[in-house]
């Protein structure tokens, strides 16, 4: 997975900045709009909308806000499951990824895709998730149908 320069490097943390001074007010505690995480030895509330990404490990995910990483004990299953449809999906088996997030869908010669984030990320889409990826993009209004290009229909 690639990383962008520095002018993307400095915008993401601004984000993570934001993502954990955003206003939690009371009872603002729905788990589909926020998530707890260890910071060191604090627990932190992450706003979902914040997140670029998330990727599997073997008990945890690890979740990607700009440059920076987190890691959520958690399966990446559940997780998807807890957040809904709406704004996340899978477009690997150890991906998920904010659908607002992503830039446009390649296809390399060999004929394996990839999503390319807006901060320059590059990240493994399966054969079998590109479809559903365009569809959600295409909802969603993320980008010019123009730019979903991965199985040639646009």
């Amino acid at each position: 997975m690639r990383r962008a320069g520095t002018a993307a490097f400095a915008e993401s943390g601004a984000r993570w900045r934001r993502a954990v001074d955003a206003g939690f007010g009371e009872g603002e505690d729905d788990e589909r709009e926020s998530l707890a995480i260890r910071v060191g030895r604090h627990t932190a509330r992450i706003r979902v909308d914040a997140i670029d990404w998330f990727e599997a490990g073997s008990y945890f995910v690890k979740l990607h806000i700009g440059f920076e990483t987190h890691l959520l004990r958690e399966k990446l299953g559940a997780l998807e499951e807890r957040l809904g449809a709406e704004r996340f999906v899978r477009i690997h088996r150890s991906v998920l990824v904010n659908v607002d997030r992503v830039r446009e869908v390649q296809t390399r010669p060999d004929g394996a895709y990839f999503a390319v984030l807006r901060d320059g990320t590059v990240l493994p889409v399966s054969r079998s998730r590109v479809r559903a990826l365009e569809a959600r993009m295409r909802a969603a209004g993320t980008v010019p149908a123009a730019a979903v290009t991965a199985s040639g229909t646009a």
